[in-house]
């Protein structure tokens, strides 16, 4: 074999060098990687944090467009995704190589945190990204640190050093961010557009006074119960009327096993001896009174919530009210209640309304009773909180009934006056008379929700308002009130700010963007008094109030509002609920159709966190897409509405805040919004405007813009949690605003136009160049 010259043999250098190179980066990464010390320091942070962490929780439970934009997205993910996974087989190699007590630490620590997070509303990926997040934190920190404290770091060169000491400052950095992240209030709800404060139209002010100015009556109190309170003496040996015990054991599931022993062994009673206490605050004089029944929701039993409406109760006794805060707190969940405690027992909690109210018809005609003759059993109120949000609802339900739905060996005899319900912030669903919803009709109803309740998130309580109906006969209203910054727990003074309660959790909720308290509550009291002084008053000219909430202005605290109304004159034109038909209306022999719309389809309506029960129509348009004006048309047969210059037309609206061009790949560029423009760009978006045109039978049309009642309200991000990023669903909910346009106002736009023979509304978009609306519940009644 020939042999090559030696100027042409393969040279060694690249190999030297590369072996070179690679005992150099085997030295570098001994010299910087984690000492057995420094696993240890590791180790122990990991389990300092997770169980101080834990340890708080348990302590507070039991106490309490160009080219450009593409490509620089496209790289953007390659860049991220690259990392990303970088980032995992890092992490993957380190736990492999880690020993064994550490891998155990991290493991069973990561479960124990991402536990306490769950009382957040984050879900579950969330809560464990959140846990190792922490924890890593607190392992790079405790392992440098156990370095730095050691003999070790004498002996570590200066590479080592230096790469110990940058851990240590990251780590040290990193806690004290996240704390003082978690101990802020959070950042301040954002400037947004207040559509109807803004309107040109103004609401002539009411001849009568804030409701929620004390009336003219001495308030006095006392309290009843059935003597065998072991916590308060109020209801036991304090007790000014004493009450029988009820027996509950035939609506109560769960008050059995280890949980209902400890259950039992708290309270001194089980489920067949549940006890009618209550507060009650009353007005001076002989009456008789209209009679009112407050119950709390759930909350920790030990943590007593009937006291926290006293403040509602002093307003509505001086006002002339005789006015009752339930116990009912034995129903709440308690720490003992590992067993998952009682199951649905909303129907056990209206069950003890109705028994409450039997003890005050008693007293009403007994003779040696403080109340004898002195209460107006024709005139009563239910007024809930929460889960007592949904009891109430049930027990008006059940006063109309003949037996229990889910038992019929339990005979109802109630039948009483119930005139009126109030629900503040409810629960819906988590009981089912019959497995069904809770249907109620010709009653009034007020349902009120805050938008940033971090306890019943999304505006559930809309479900029901939508299950209040009228047959047409007696003069019934229901009305649902919005409320911007306003929370679950600051309408009952002993629940506070913090809808969640307990630990870490709390600590993700955002305080500094709420109403203040007194301001929450004060929404409350004007609405509550002025609903009852309405329908069990008959201080009708309240009634303004609910249909238009710039009415009660100057009574109210300054942020957005958004109302919706119904009253038993109103007769529906199309709900969207009858059919899955399009061109179809609810009234027998009406049509609908539609021109130049980039959007047409009907939904159930899509709140916050699941699909609520009610169907809307869903309509986007484009003006620069579509040629032609956009418009939406329902017409209706003549004498389908019984009409005249006194009717009224009423529809709901909300902003349905999409794309109002979804399939059209190549959006008009004079459409541009400024976020098209600069993705980063800032400031709220603009409410929408369109027309209203009304024609009658003989062809006379007039038209008004939906700005002549107010234009529509954007949709409202509302993160009740510090960071955007930790709600699992979305940050706004499309909420339906009521608009009413009495028929009167379009004959003055147009003397030629007859109310009395309209038979065609149509929605024209000409006001606002593109959008995405939710029309729903338009109906045709009386002016009032």
């Amino acid at each position: 074999m020939p042999t090559l010259p030696v100027d042409e043999a393969p040279s060694h250098e690249p190999r030297r060098f590369l072996r070179r190179l690679k005992d150099r980066s085997a030295r570098v990464v001994g010299a910087v990687a984690p000492s057995r010390t420094a696993w240890r320091g590791a180790t122990a942070a990991v389990v300092l944090v997770a169980l101080t962490i834990w340890i708080s929780v348990v302590i507070d439970v039991m106490s309490a467009a160009a080219i450009a934009g593409p490509l620089t997205v496209g790289a953007g993910v390659v860049v991220v995704a690259a990392a990303i996974v970088g980032l995992l087989l890092l992490v993957l190699w380190a736990f492999r190589h880690a020993p064994l007590h550490f891998r155990w630490a991290i493991l069973s620590c990561l479960f124990i945190l991402a536990f306490s997070l769950l009382l957040a509303p984050i879900g579950l990926l969330r809560a464990f990204a959140a846990s190792a997040l922490v924890l890593s934190v607190a392992a790079i920190t405790g392992g440098a640190a156990a370095v730095l404290y050691s003999g070790q770091r004498r002996s570590s060169g200066s590479v080592s050093l230096a790469a110990t000491i940058v851990w240590a400052v990251v780590g040290c950095g990193s806690i004290v961010a996240i704390c003082v992240w978690l101990s802020g209030a959070g950042p301040p709800r954002g400037e947004i557009p207040n559509a109807a404060a803004s309107a040109k139209a103004s609401r002539p002010p009411t001849s009568q006074a804030n409701p929620a100015l004390k009336g003219t009556h001495e308030v006095k109190t006392l309290t009843y119960g059935a003597g065998t309170d072991m916590h308060r003496a109020e209801f036991a040996a304090a007790a000014a009327l004493r009450t029988s015990p009820v027996d509950g054991s035939k609506m109560l599931k769960g008050w059995d096993g280890v949980t209902g022993w400890a259950r039992t062994r708290y309270w001194g009673f089980d489920a067949k001896a549940l006890p009618l206490n209550g507060r009650v605050w009353y007005p001076s004089g002989d009456g008789p009174f209209p009679l009112v029944l407050i119950v709390h929701g759930n909350h920790l039993a030990s943590d007593f919530s009937d006291p926290g409406y006293e403040y509602l109760g002093q307003l509505l006794a001086s006002r002339g009210y005789i006015f009752v805060s339930v116990d009912e707190n034995f129903l709440n969940f308690m720490e003992t209640d590992f067993e998952w405690g009682l199951e649905k027992e909303n129907n056990a909690r209206a069950w003890l309304l109705l028994e409450h109210l039997r003890v005050w018809h008693q007293w009403q005609s007994d003779e040696k009773s403080p109340f004898y003759r002195r209460v107006d059993t024709a005139r009563i109120a239910l007024v809930g909180h929460s889960r007592g949000g949904e009891a109430v609802a049930h027990a008006a339900a059940f006063n109309r009934l003949p037996f229990n739905p889910d038992n019929a060996k339990a005979r109802f005899d109630y039948g009483y006056a119930i005139k009126s319900i109030v629900a503040i912030a409810p629960a819906d669903g988590q009981y089912r008379p019959a497995g069904t919803r809770t249907p109620l009709n010709d009653i009034n109803y007020l349902v009120i929700q805050g938008s940033h309740d971090s306890d019943v998130s999304s505006f559930m309580g809309l479900n029901q308002f939508d299950r209040v109906t009228f047959t047409g006969k007696g003069d019934w209203f229901k009305s649902a009130i919005y409320t911007y910054a306003a929370n679950h727990g600051q309408f009952n003074t002993s629940w506070g700010a913090f809808d969640i309660r307990a630990g870490l959790s709390k600590r993700l909720v955002n305080t500094q963007a709420l109403l203040d308290a007194a301001e929450q509550r004060r929404v409350l009291c004007v609405y509550v008094a002025a609903f009852l002084d309405c329908t069990l008053g008959d201080v009708g000219e309240y009634r303004r109030l609910f249909q238009d909430w710039r009415y009660g202005a100057a009574w109210l605290p300054n942020t957005v509002y958004l109302t919706q109304y119904s009253d038993a004159t109103m007769r529906p034109l199309c709900t969207f609920d009858e059919d899955i038909d399009l061109s179809t209306t609810t009234v027998a022999g009406g049509n609908i159709a539609g021109d130049h719309l980039t959007l047409w389809r009907e939904q159930r309506l899509a709140l916050r966190g699941e699909a609520s029960d009610d169907r809307a129509v869903v309509l986007g348009w484009d003006r620069n897409h579509e040629q032609g004006e956009p418009s939406y048309q329902v017409t209706w047969p003549a004498g389908a509405f019984a009409l005249g210059e006194d009717s009224e037309l009423s529809f709901c609206l909300a902003d349905g805040n999409e794309d109002s061009t979804p399939d059209d790949e190549e959006p008009s560029e004079r459409n541009k919004s400024p976020r098209d423009e600069d993705p980063q760009a800032d400031g709220p978006r603009e409410p929408i405007d369109l027309t209203i045109e009304l024609t009658d039978a003989e062809g006379g049309t007039s038209r008004l813009p939906l700005s002549h009642f107010e234009a529509l309200q954007p949709q409202i991000e509302t993160p009740f949690l510090k960071a955007a990023f930790l709600h699992p669903g979305h940050l706004s909910e499309p909420i339906l605003q009521t608009f009413l346009f009495p028929l009167s106002e379009f004959q003055k736009v147009n003397p030629d136009f007859k109310p009395a023979a309209a038979s065609k509304l149509r929605l024209i978009f000409d006001r606002t160049r593109s959008g995405v609306v939710i029309f729903d519940k338009a109906a045709l009644g009386k002016a009032r």
